[in-house]
């Protein structure tokens, strides 16, 4: 497998560039913007002739040329010279039991998109944004609600020079034609409520069908099988970490983190919570 995931142990979760460092070695000039602390979550080599990825937790990608590749291993091997893949310790099904309100119209999805917070900051991370919009329909409006994970694989971030691996946005349940339909709710980037597929069509710019999985590692493990994976959560979700522990350790998320919150709240809305 290619896709190597960096182990989980005695601090090697987290592994630190300096900007200088990475400056020098990303092809892609907006990310030599970022905070030099940036948490790395996974590196893939690729093949000789393909650039490196480097994916960062916040959902940052750097490309690495291939020509300077070896700079990148000599570096990460001084540090952490195991990598470990993603590999479950089980597959148990309805980890969570959580049922989502369902709204009895699309004119009720509708009023509650257009009324959802709009003071987002433009450079804010998907996942706060997500995560905010969730809890306050939870706190003022008693919905539970739910988040869809839109993963791009190195395969579709190599062919167009893509600058993320993922993007999260926050769904709800309603009724359509007597049938219950999802609505993305991405105040972002749409001005209403999405079926899933008008939504992911935003961000693939082939337009290709991205496969619904239910394991963190269908996505992981897999790089090159498809541009591009859905994942579905609850809203406790925040960030893919959380997707992956919920299928290595069973650890489920059903509540609201205070620290997870005011994070939200301060990266998503320049808010002090």
């Amino acid at each position: 497998m290619s896709f190597n995931f960096l182990p989980r142990d005695k601090g090697a979760i987290m592994l630190y560039f300096s900007v200088f460092f990475l400056t020098l070695l990303s092809t892609n000039s907006s990310f030599s913007q970022s905070p030099s602390s940036e948490k790395i979550l996974s590196v893939h080599y690729g093949t000789t002739k393909e650039d490196a990825l480097i994916f960062y937790h916040n959902g940052r990608v750097a490309h690495i040329p291939a020509a300077k590749k070896h700079l990148l291993t000599t570096s990460l091997s001084k540090k952490q010279k195991t990598f470990l893949t993603s590999q479950p310790l089980s597959s148990p099904e309805n980890l969570e039991q959580y049922s989502p309100s369902i709204l009895e119209s699309p004119q009720e999805a509708e009023k509650l998109f257009q009324n959802m917070r709009p003071d987002f900051n433009e450079k804010s991370q998907c996942y706060n944004r997500a995560h905010i919009w969730a809890y306050e329909w939870r706190t003022e409006k008693n919905l539970f609600t739910s988040k869809a994970w839109l993963f791009f694989t190195p395969q579709y971030i190599r062919k167009y020079k893509f600058d993320w691996w993922f993007h999260v946005a926050p769904y709800v349940h309603v009724i359509s034609n007597n049938l219950v339909k999802e609505r993305l709710m991405d105040k972002k980037y749409a001005r209403s409520p999405l079926k899933l597929k008008e939504w992911t069509d935003i961000f693939i710019k082939d337009k290709s069908h991205c496969p619904v999985v239910n394991e963190y590692s269908e996505y992981a493990d897999y790089p090159e099988s498809s541009p591009c994976f859905v994942m579905k959560s609850s809203m406790y979700y925040y960030r893919p970490l959380d997707l992956e522990e919920r299928e290595l350790k069973e650890k489920t998320k059903e509540r609201w983190l205070g620290s997870e919150v005011i994070e939200a709240y301060l990266d998503g809305f320049s808010i002090v919570y």
